[in-house]
């Protein structure tokens, strides 16, 4: 069965594991500050959000693959950030490196939005992702675990 998902942040992890939704049948809609990431997963099938809020319309699953905490709360949260775009029980998946407390307070604000969150960071760099042998640990609640797994399954 195929998702739909949303990808926020298209550089070197983002776009490999945009690349791996796209070839196992997900649906991606995906955004980034650098159109050309963007536009390299458009060649592949996805669809171009203009921010990270259009990434989270109507997708379940939303992933953030980013640098920084600080880029991380701003997409997530920020003006025209996934938030603003998600439904409620919309499911953030948080595959960037940040710091614990960071994670922790976007945990809760998503929460208090109503939305889920997820953090998994991941091991096994671009080319593991590119053939769906990544190694993720997940953190959340055990019912949104259970889904991020069936989001990234492939």
């Amino acid at each position: 069965m195929s998702e739909r998902i949303g990808l926020v942040g298209a550089g070197a992890m983002g776009g490999a594991i945009g690349t791996r939704l796209l070839e196992t049948g997900n649906a991606l809609t995906v955004f980034d500050l650098d159109k050309d990431k963007v536009a390299a997963l458009v060649e592949k099938g996805a669809v171009a959000a203009a921010s990270a809020a259009e990434a989270a319309n109507d997708n379940e699953f939303v992933i953030t693959s980013l640098n920084a905490s600080r880029i991380v709360g701003m997409a997530a949260f920020g003006k025209e950030g996934v938030a603003d775009g998600a439904s409620q029980g919309t499911l953030i998946i948080d595959m960037s490196s940040i710091e614990p407390d960071a994670t922790r307070k976007f945990s809760n604000m998503a929460v208090e939005r109503g939305l889920g969150w997820v953090d998994s960071p991941l091991s096994g760099g671009a080319p593991k992702a590119l053939i769906g042998e990544l190694t993720l640990m997940a953190g959340g609640d055990a019912a949104d675990v259970e889904r991020a797994h069936r989001a990234l399954r492939a």
